[in-house]
């Protein structure tokens, strides 16, 4: 027999205790489900739960990649030195460098790539085009990524500059396993993944001085 303002009531008092919107939700979830029995059997016509939508989960800060913890990883010896231990060197290099989107990089084109001026060219949301400035570090482990390819003869199969060892455009599970595993190898924090390289690059440039507005550009 409860209304839905005796049930706003309760789920008030739930948040007020201290509870997480996660908690909360998987408690109104338990009572929907006791209602949709009701409905079942006849006892009631219409769930009082009918027009509730669920509370926005507060999402969790991820936490930045020190640089020492990045530093000590990229200076390490735990990258195999055959094609795919320089691949996955080269991906987490340039994600942390560059601080591009795990789409934009698994989308880089071969004629993005300008070695000569060392720029990429990215597309991002809403088809909005930035040119990104590569360290010479980094171009020349994109170039040694290039060099393998024809040594090993890899034949490319796609536009695309990032490719597998039979020649496939990369999968993004493949890229984001490959930041999980090698960032736990160093670091001990929740959160292991190509935004946290995203966002640990943004972090470290404010850091040193730079400019927030530039950031976001």
């Amino acid at each position: 027999d409860a209304s839905y303002g005796e049930i706003r009531l309760w789920i008030v008092n739930l948040i007020k205790s201290g509870n997480s919107s996660r908690t909360v939700n998987r408690k109104i979830n338990a009572l929907g489900s006791y209602y949709k029995f009701l409905l079942r059997i006849g006892r009631i016509k219409v769930s009082p739960l009918k027009r509730h939508r669920a509370l926005k989960n507060q999402s969790k800060l991820a936490l930045p990649i020190s640089k020492d913890e990045i530093n000590s990883l990229l200076e390490s010896n735990v990258f195999s030195k055959n094609y795919t231990g320089v691949l996955k060197k080269t991906l987490i290099n340039i994600l942390y460098h560059t601080g591009i989107r795990r789409s934009e990089l698994l989308n880089l084109k071969v004629n993005d790539v300008d070695f000569s001026k060392g720029f990429i060219k990215v597309l991002g949301k809403t088809n909005k085009e930035r040119l990104i400035p590569l360290l010479p570090e980094i171009v020349c482990q994109m170039q040694d990524v290039l060099n393998l390819q024809r040594e090993l003869k890899i034949h490319r199969k796609t536009p695309f500059f990032f490719i597998n060892s039979k020649g496939r455009k990369l999968s993004s599970s493949f890229v984001y396993q490959t930041v999980k595993i090698y960032l736990g190898k160093v670091s001990t924090k929740t959160k292991k993944s190509p935004h946290v390289l995203r966002h640990s690059f943004a972090t470290h440039l404010l850091d040193h001085g730079a400019d927030l507005n530039a950031i976001k550009d």
